[in-house]
């Protein structure tokens, strides 16, 4: 009948796509791994065309084409959904094959996508299989492993038999909701709805004018359409009609969670932790030092809200001039600002003197949006409890970032206490402040430099202001990201000069060539979607890749070599014929503007700290990027939270390849910087600086605090300290031999 399957009540779903199946636990979105949307399944995909799973009848298309249902075996549902925040792209990149209505059969062609162009451009491309009508199933039991689209099963379904709802008691209708998510009530709103509908025994039906649908149905929900700015009702009856209605009403106004609207006030709603049960603290990774007191601002990137031209050139006028007013970030004075996540660009445009602390609930201390927050002197916190996303926006916290706890409600105690600790970093930020000014000299009178990590062009004069001897690292990205083309040579030039000038001639300063890829992809270079793109076509492999853009960033270079002493560093290189490819694309641009500046390698990958020695025959200095290093020797994704605490600088594994590292570039003359985190960390300078590191790279903010560090160490006890480190097996051991010292 089904053309699956089936024994009795068991029916199992194929595989939609082909690909790898992963748990929905597993999924990077908490709606559906915490199956609100329904439980099922997930497929990491290899191919790009969606198969029906099962005979039955399209009963949702949504808009964006991204998601549809399919109806079968008496009213049950099967949600597709293809990858996540997929409906920002409005249906660009998808191609329905099938209408509202139409009969399919299990393997039947549903919807092509496009990998390459959706890929990156979403946060992932998984594909989400859950059965959206829960009550109408008994048990799912996932298949697992390598499944091929149209053949192999993926999910098998135990239905039970049907029932009908309870009608008995009063019908009741709730006040008018202005529904606030821009992007309507899509699958993450729309699933919060629905399962918080289905924990009432009332029928309840979402309302808007004379039309409504079952809300306890997702398909239902999603079919419904509705969109931001739309009025909508909640009907219930049934014994418990009254507080379903307010309930669902209370969580309509707040988004369901999905912004950009305030949390649903008034009781919590079901599935939601109530705030009187939270614990009086939440805790998560440290991301930056520091304490800060202030109020919650939960912030959601919002989906754009697209409106149609009115045919008045005045309207549309003020339309665009208000949009572009809006684009700045939605915060207020002395917020401590929470999100799930924060891309770089986004947290790029952060206001450093409005937010007095950070939290996210994903990421990493080596993450992008942790080392931004260093260089700005916010303290933050990563990978936090997801409780913290639940806390309503204007509620007073502490955030303690060296520890990585975030405590609520503080009592006047707590409070000032914590104000008593502000004061204090106050104060020794005065007095690293004094010692920025001196060159870096150990007790026993060895000179380590203290250079500095640059964002962007602008932050030089704050660098050398704080005492920066020479820029370690200026990232060129800056000039590449949040833009629709690449920039010219003559732009590059120009951002390039303004920290060249800066400095003068007497001064050092590496620029990296572009790196990019990986967590840092650029909207006009698109790349194939990758496995795993950290072990891609990222660094100086995308440079190589695309041999016009590198030379024209080359060019630029090179125009500005006679401003400064200028050091020209290569990204990612893994191989010693990278580094002589790069190096020899360098010669040709130079044979014709002239110069010779100094190339070097940045050791981010193990396979370049085991061939150090080789590289450093044909390079002329190496700066060790801590971040990746780290990342790639542990086989820990640095955005993962799950591996936030464990994903360690300070490993012995780490160290190890440092200490290789220096050592064959000492034995060519060779001189060696660590540009990455660990640099920045007080607590790891003793092990660097006795390990024989000849720079620290350092973001601009520590670089008082680095250099006090630094006079306080005598290098002959750090020496014996680094060759006691070496032989430890653990981080933790590591970090507690470094804390006395």
């Amino acid at each position: 009948m089904f053309n699956a399957s089936m024994t009795a009540v068991h029916l199992n779903l194929l595989a939609p796509v082909s690909g790898v199946i992963v748990p929905l636990e597993s999924v990077p979105d908490p709606v559906f791994a915490s199956k609100r949307v329904g439980d099922g399944i997930a497929i990491d995909p290899t191919s790009s065309l969606l198969l029906a799973p099962v005979a039955g009848t399209v009963t949702q298309l949504h808009p964006a084409h991204h998601a549809l249902a399919i109806t079968f075996w008496e009213g049950v549902e099967v949600l597709l959904h293809v990858g996540l925040d997929t409906v920002l792209l409005k249906g660009e990149g998808f191609a329905p094959k099938v209408a509202m209505g139409d009969r399919v059969e299990a393997g039947q062609p549903l919807l092509g996508f496009d990998p390459v162009l959706v890929g990156p451009r979403v946060r992932s491309l998984m594909v989400l299989m859950v059965i959206a009508n829960g009550e109408r199933v008994a048990a799912l039991a996932p298949f697992a492993g390598l499944v091929t689209a149209g053949v192999d099963p993926a999910l098998q379904v135990k239905l039970r038999d049907g029932g009908s709802e309870p009608t008995d008691g009063q019908t009741l209708q709730s006040r008018i909701v202005i529904l606030p998510n821009r992007s309507g009530l899509h699958a993450r709103p729309a699933a919060v709805l629905a399962d918080a509908a289905r924990k009432f025994s009332a029928t309840i039906r979402l309302v808007r004018g004379a039309k409504g649908v079952n809300a306890k149905s997702l398909v239902a929900i999603l079919g419904f359409e509705a969109k931001g700015g739309d009025p909508l009702q909640v009907r219930a009856t049934g014994p418990d009609a009254r507080e379903a209605a307010e309930t669902l009403a209370d969580l309509l106004a707040g988004g369901c969670g999905d912004g950009p609207g305030p949390l649903a006030a008034g009781r919590p709603a079901p599935g939601r932790p109530d705030q009187r049960s939270m614990p009086s603290q939440l805790a998560g990774v440290s991301a930056a030092p520091g304490i800060a007191v202030g109020r919650v601002f939960q912030f959601r990137t919002p989906a754009p809200a697209v409106a149609e031209p009115s045919g008045d050139p005045a309207l549309d006028r003020d339309r665009l001039e208000a949009a572009l007013g809006a684009t700045g970030l939605e915060l207020p004075e002395g917020c401590i600002l929470i999100a799930e996540e924060l891309a770089p660009s986004t947290a790029a445009q952060l206001d450093g003197a409005r937010i007095q602390g950070l939290a996210t609930t994903r990421g990493g201390p080596t993450g992008q949006v942790a080392i931004l927050a260093r260089s700005m002197a916010i303290p933050a916190i990563c990978a936090l409890d997801e409780a913290a996303l639940e806390l309503p926006s204007g509620s007073l916290v502490v955030l303690d970032g060296t520890r990585g706890i975030l405590q609520l409600a503080p009592s006047e105690t707590d409070l000032g206490r914590a104000r008593v600790d502000i004061a204090r970093q106050a104060t020794l930020r005065s007095v690293n402040r004094t010692a920025s000014l001196a060159p870096a000299v150990t007790a026993d009178g060895f000179r380590l430099k203290v250079a500095a990590n640059l964002r962007s062009a602008g932050q030089v004069t704050e660098a050398v202001a704080a005492g920066a001897e020479g820029i370690g690292l200026l990232r060129s990205e800056f000039l590449f990201h949040d833009r629709q083309q690449a920039p010219s040579e003559d732009e590059q030039t120009e951002a390039y000069g303004v920290v060249a000038r800066a400095l003068g001639p007497g001064q050092r300063l590496v620029i990296r060539t572009l790196n990019v890829g990986g967590d840092k992809p650029l909207a006009y270079l698109p790349m194939a979607r990758e496995a795993n793109p950290f072990l891609g076509l990222r660094g100086v492999r995308a440079s190589l890749d695309r041999p016009e853009l590198f030379r024209a960033q080359l060019r630029a270079l090179l125009r500005v070599a006679p401003l400064a002493d200028l050091h020209i560093m290569f990204p990612m290189i893994g191989r010693l014929e990278e580094l002589r490819a790069a190096r020899s694309i360098l010669a040709e641009e130079a044979a014709v503007l002239g110069g010779t500046p100094k190339v070097g390698v940045m050791i981010e990958l193990p396979s370049a700290a085991l061939i150090a020695d080789a590289l450093a025959r044909e390079a002329d200095f190496f700066s060790i990027g801590t971040d990746d290093l780290t990342q790639h020797c542990l086989a820990m994704d640095r955005r993962d939270a799950r591996f936030a605490q464990a994903a360690d600088a300070l490993h012995p594994s780490v160290l190890r390849l440092i200490g290789l590292t220096v050592a064959s570039a000492h034995r060519h003359g060779k001189w060696v910087g660590v540009c990455g985190g660990l640099a920045s960390d007080p607590l790891a300078v003793p092990a660097l600086l006795g390990l024989g590191v000849d720079e620290l790279s350092v973001s601009v903010p520590t670089i008082g605090a680095i250099k006090a560090r630094i006079a306080r160490l005598n290098r002959a006890e750090c020496e014996i300290l680094a060759g006691e480190l070496l032989e430890l097996g653990t981080a933790a051991e590591v970090r507690d031999r470094l804390a006395p010292f």
